[in-house]
């Protein structure tokens, strides 16, 4: 997630108030290379854009199949959940007519491994999380008809030790029609925003499929943030205009479909979107095909590596699309309104400079595909594929934006946290990787000042790896872990420091990730103990 503070200022002085707009996470040293770029990206001419492939509106586009590994092989998979095989078996029992049909593709059992993960309850926001169930695969069928949306969660899920009962979020306005396991109805009960399944005995280990159809009004629901972009709160948000966008950071996603809305359950998504012809509905991933069928354009979609809840995203206006080509070959998709077309060709120059320099410093990109949908609003978020991007935050620091948002594809969404106690890993590299490309000449490298930014941070809302609660993603998981990384480097040489931020990501791919691990493998990668570091800028 992009900061939203105001500049801060190295100095004994308490930091500014936090502005509206999607501003920088700096200090004064920044100041006066940010502005030049603000400059430079308020005023893009659009005759000066690069050439760009495949731009057309969305309802002609077909994107083809996705393409990328297909990741780490199913015994290491099981092996990280603890399990005996790769795969769980699946479910038996009396196969009846169920209230609700198939409605995604059975991916392979090797791709399912992907998806194997363990869950663990939130020690900070626990109703949110269900450690009994273990999310492999998510088929989304979502109607919006511009009030009422109608979907089936379609979740083939791993039971993590031996229950009777299942948990998901699902908003309390969107009312359960019908609920069937391995083909068969069961019962269910409303606990709030909480969906009880009532499945009879299940076996630890054992795989199942649930279909849940459901219809209702969603609505975003209160962030534990004071941060200013986080007002409008978390999950399904309708603009004035009628538009859609959604931001689920630390949860959210429950707001539209049914889900165990957790980092640590990593697992794999398929989606079908269908909208009022005119408009279009856009997620994560590669775009497979796109119809209009009785009124209505219905677009699916496919990711081809496992996601977090709080990283998927879906956006529905009168989208209109193209795809620059990235350095590697990957395409980078943007998802523009109409009255946000002026920013397209900027967002081209920038994304093929971002792109590229992450290439460099974080090493190959982790997925098939890249892009940004733009929405209303000043916020802006890491969505697994396609970054989500408030407009009013493009048009403050469009470079930052890109940069740091495109980082966390690497740093947050490749590798990803386990529970939100470790949110300063997601943001202390995104933050440091944004510093070293908007500050070339290594300024942002003065420990002092940030350590005074750091230290008024501590103030407003606790350490970050003891952060206050009602405070989520404020300063203090931004500045003080890229202080302490900065201190890294100065430690360990640029090489060495270089080396670690590839590895990072590529050693720890698609998996979920603490302190702990990060601290056991930063030792075991410089011969070196650097507990004392941690502590001194998380404690």
């Amino acid at each position: 997630m992009k900061h939203t503070a105001q500049d801060v200022a190295v100095s004994g002085d308490p930091p500014p108030s936090r502005s509206v707009s999607r501003l920088r996470i700096v200090v004064t040293a920044l100041i006066a290379v940010a502005t030049a770029t603000i400059s430079s990206c308020a005023g893009v001419d659009a005759d000066a854009a690069p050439p760009e492939t495949g731009t057309t509106a969305v309802t002609t586009l077909s994107a083809g199949p996705s393409s990328g590994s297909s990741g780490r092989s199913a015994t290491n998979f099981a092996a990280r959940a603890g399990s005996p095989s790769s795969v769980p078996p699946k479910g038996s029992g009396p196969k009846t007519a169920g209230t609700a049909g198939t409605i995604a593709p059975k991916l392979p059992d090797t791709d399912l491994a992907q998806g194997v993960s363990t869950p663990v309850e939130d020690p900070y926001y626990p109703a949110t999380s269900n450690p009994e169930v273990d999310s492999l695969h998510y088929g989304l069928d979502l109607d919006w008809d511009g009030r009422t949306l109608r979907g089936v969660t379609q979740l083939t899920f791993r039971a993590t030790k031996d229950t009777s009962t299942v948990r998901l979020g699902l908003l309390r306005t969107l009312a359960v029609s019908g609920v069937t396991l391995d083909d068969t109805a069961v019962g269910t009960k409303r606990i709030g925003d909480d969906l009880v399944i009532a499945t009879g005995p299940l076996a630890a280990n054992s795989r199942h499929v649930l279909v849940i159809k459901y219809k209702g009004q969603p609505r975003s629901v209160p962030a534990p943030s004071g941060r200013l972009d986080m007002t409008e709160g978390l999950g399904w948000n309708r603009s004035k205009a009628g538009n859609i966008s959604t931001f689920q950071e630390p949860y959210g996603a429950y707001t539209w479909y049914a889900v165990n809305d957790h980092p640590s359950d990593k697992a794999r998504y398929d989606a079908t979107i269908r909208v009022p012809r005119g408009l279009v509905g856009v997620f994560n991933g590669t775009l497979t095909t796109s119809q209009v069928i009785r009124g209505k354009t219905v677009t699916r979609w496919h990711l081809d590596r496992p996601a977090a809840s709080y990283l998927t995203t879906l956006a529905i206006g009168k989208y209109k699309h193209s795809a620059v080509q990235m350095t590697d070959g990957k395409p980078f998709n943007i998802w523009l309104l109409p009255k946000h077309e002026k920013l397209r060709p900027a967002i081209a120059r920038e994304a093929r400079r971002s792109y590229s320099w992450l290439l460099s410093r974080a090493g190959p990109y982790p997925f098939a595909t890249s892009g940004v949908v733009v929405v209303e609003g000043d916020s802006a978020m890491e969505t697994q594929t396609l970054i989500t991007a408030g407009y009013e935050s493009l048009q403050a620091e469009l470079d930052g934006v890109i940069l740091h948002e495109l980082a966390h594809q690497w740093y947050g969404d490749s590798v990803g946290p386990i529970d939100w106690l470790a949110v300063w890993l997601n943001e202390g590299w995104a933050t440091r990787m944004q510093f070293d490309y908007q500050d070339p000449r290594g300024v942002m490298y003065d420990l002092a000042g940030l350590q005074a930014t750091c230290r008024w941070a501590r103030v407003a809302a606790g350490p970050p790896a003891r952060y206050d609660r009602r405070q989520f993603a404020e300063d203090n998981v931004y500045v003080c872990p890229a202080a302490m990384l900065t201190q890294l480097r100065n430690t360990v040489g640029v090489a060495k420091y270089n080396e670690i931020a590839k590895a990072w990501p590529a050693e720890h791919r698609d998996h979920t990730v603490n302190r702990a691990t990060f601290l056991a493998w930063l030792n075991a990668q410089t011969g070196s103990d650097h507990s004392a570091l941690l502590k001194r800028w998380l404690d």
